[in-house]
């Protein structure tokens, strides 16, 4: 007795023998597999001829698999949403949940100090091996149904507006300036009057060092009338002169073109004249442990990372890094360039590198308006941080401005990550 029933891929009629019940066998039509229902299906039109296999008549025709560039394009901003486009909703799910959950781990690792940095770069190579494994799995066809897009943008916007899980572990912070050389750089200026190396030198050095290099010549005789900020997503912070006749982008921001280029408003320029020449340094990016903080008291030694809201001396609300030198409690004095923590050198790793002035440190200088002389103490009051820069005397910290809410603190230093010549934890 034969079972009639409809092939889930090409709609033709199939009939095949009860005895292949439950079987799967291959649709003769679009020659994929299908599985064999044990009754037939009712109210099926009449199955059609079999495609000839005579070389005179046309191969057998196929349903082809259109926009399945839009099931990648789906799972670009929300992970595995492609899969569930095609229906394979469970897969689509375990693929979205699994990603989130290394989106997680990764940060942990990063912010880990005991594990080598080797383990943290295999582990974000195997992150963007999963994420193109999943966008791979996404091409496939489907109907995007209105509830489905409904959906879709649900997911999307919750993704967008709420914090997501890694960022609540480390968050991606860039050194800005040079208060804390060498032991995280800034963005520092290295004019030179020699041309800049070939453009795969430059690329290069960019990409292994962090360096970037800027030729800037006047074309005419002008005025520099204003430097406007530019900023393109977290990596590139360029610059743009504005003159009465011409115009330059730059790649620096306007502080580094001013302090290292002597580049300002109102500054001629000479048909021909170089403006500004040589190369930058475009700063260490690190990871900022968000999460040791939640659970345990800062330590005497620690590069931290915290607001300067509420901070009387300093204007701007943003985000300073500086090494904690002073706990609430503690006794402190500057003898240059020495540190005295309680009537002691300072102990541990980064402030023996300081009071060494060598190898690019100077040691510790005396303040403004605390720690302004060497006889002169200062005690650190409760729930305060005395903090100072490395690089002392270019350093705006505790020494001009006080001591740091403990409220303020963001988050310790865990690791850089770029440039790739710089890669570890610093102490």
């Amino acid at each position: 007795m034969a079972i009639q029933f409809a092939c889930p891929w090409c709609t033709q009629t199939i009939s095949v023998d009860d005895s292949k019940a439950r079987e799967r066998v291959e649709c003769p039509y679009c020659n994929r597999p299908v599985k064999v229902p044990t009754e037939s299906t009712h109210d099926l039109p009449p199955p059609l001829p079999l495609p000839s296999q005579n070389m005179e008549d046309p191969p057998p025709s196929r349903t082809v698999p259109k926009r399945r560039w839009l099931g990648v394009l789906l799972s670009l901003f929300v992970p595995g949403f492609g899969l569930v486009r095609a229906g394979c909703v469970r897969r689509g799910v375990v693929w979205f949940f699994a990603l989130h959950l290394l989106g997680v781990l990764l940060p942990l690792l990063f912010i880990c100090s005991a594990l080598p940095t080797w383990i943290c770069l295999v582990a974000t190579l195997f992150a963007l091996g999963c994420w193109l494994a999943m966008l791979v799995d996404s091409f496939r066809s489907g109907k995007l149904t209105i509830p489905l897009f409904v959906a879709f943008v649900l997911v999307l916007v919750a993704t967008a507006i709420l914090p997501s899980p890694g960022h609540l572990v480390a968050h991606p912070f860039k050194i800005p300036k040079g208060a804390m050389q060498p032991t995280l750089n800034g963005i520092i200026g290295h004019p030179s009057s020699d041309p800049p190396p070939n453009v795969l030198r430059q690329i290069a050095e960019f990409v292994v060092l962090g360096r970037n290099y800027i030729n800037v010549v006047s074309r005419e005789d002008e005025q520099i009338v204003e430097i406007v900020p530019r900023k393109v997503a977290f990596f590139f912070t360029f610059s743009r002169l504005v003159c009465e006749r011409q115009n330059f982008i730059v790649y620096a921001p306007p502080d580094t073109l001013r302090q290292d280029f002597n580049v300002f408003p109102g500054r001629l320029c000479h048909r021909g004249e170089i403006i500004a020449r040589g190369a930058i340094g475009t700063g260490d990016y690190l990871f900022v442990d968000k999460l040791t903080y939640k659970f345990f008291q800062p330590h005497r030694g620690d590069l931290v990372v915290f607001h300067t809201s509420g901070i009387s001396g300093i204007n701007a609300d943003t985000l300073y890094v500086k090494r904690l030198a002073g706990l609430p409690g503690d006794t402190l004095r500057i003898n240059p360039p020495f540190l005295y923590v309680n009537g002691q050198l300072a102990s541990g790793t980064g402030f023996r590198r300081v009071m060494s002035a060598t190898d690019g440190y100077r040691g510790y200088a005396l303040g403004h308006a605390y720690l302004a002389r060497p006889d002169k103490e200062f005690q650190v009051p409760k729930e305060s941080y005395f903090v100072l820069g490395d690089n002392s005397y270019n350093s705006f910290d505790s020494r001009y401005w006080g001591c740091v809410p403990t409220a303020n603190i963001y988050g310790r230093v865990a690791r850089i990550y770029y440039p790739f010549s710089r890669v570890g934890v610093p102490q």
